[in-house]
């Protein structure tokens, strides 16, 4: 007589990866043939259907129907490259009110979405004042990435004129300033003409 062998219990994995890392990316174990209920043990350790907060690597699962056969599978997992976001400030004046902050975002997919601590949606958050905030940026696949940053102080500075205001043809007028922050330009507009630089 002939004995029929059933067809062999088979393991696979099924990847979900959305992102760098985090709970997004998902690996689910398949089956094929075997009797039910079946385990499973992955090389993490889990031992459940699906594993989340999958990142880049090696990864291993063995599955043991009710017969107690078994099959073992690996799946090697990368990842995109992670979402990034940086900002950039830029100071207020003397009465601390105009500062603002803009952010720079790196990989992801559009659009993105923006949530600034003070409540702010949008790309660049307006009249910030002096102390901490923190962004998150969401892409279009759910990805986020968190920036923490300081607003500080506005830029000071000070401008002092000439004694004598007076210049005659061919003379020269110097305008002092001193600024906590470089890149101070200073505008002279006067009988028509706008010139540029501290001395004139």
């Amino acid at each position: 007589f002939n004995v029929l062998l059933p067809p062999a219990f088979e393991v696979g994995i099924t990847p979900n990866i959305v992102c760098a890392d985090g709970p997004l990316n998902t690996l689910t174990a398949t089956t094929a043939n075997g009797t039910t209920p079946y385990t499973f043990r992955w090389s993490t350790g889990q031992t459940s259907m699906q594993v989340t907060g999958v990142q880049a690597g090696i990864y291993t699962l063995t599955g043991t129907d009710a017969n107690g056969c078994s099959d073992t599978t690996t799946l090697t997992v990368t990842t995109p490259p992670a979402l990034s976001a940086a900002v950039v400030t830029t100071p207020g004046c003397r009465n601390n009110t105009g500062a603002f902050a803009e952010v720079t975002i790196t990989n992801g997919q559009q659009p993105y979405t923006y949530n600034w601590s003070n409540g702010q949606v949008s790309a660049v958050a307006n009249n910030l004042t002096i102390g901490n905030y923190t962004l998150i940026v969401t892409d279009a696949k759910g990805c986020r990435d968190t920036a923490a940053f300081e607003v500080k102080g506005p830029i000071l500075f000070t401008a002092t004129f000439p004694k004598d205001t007076t210049i005659v043809a061919g003379g020269t007028a110097t305008l002092t300033v001193s600024s906590s922050s470089a890149g101070i330009s200073v505008l002279w507009e006067g009988d028509g003409q706008r010139l540029t630089g501290s001395q004139i």
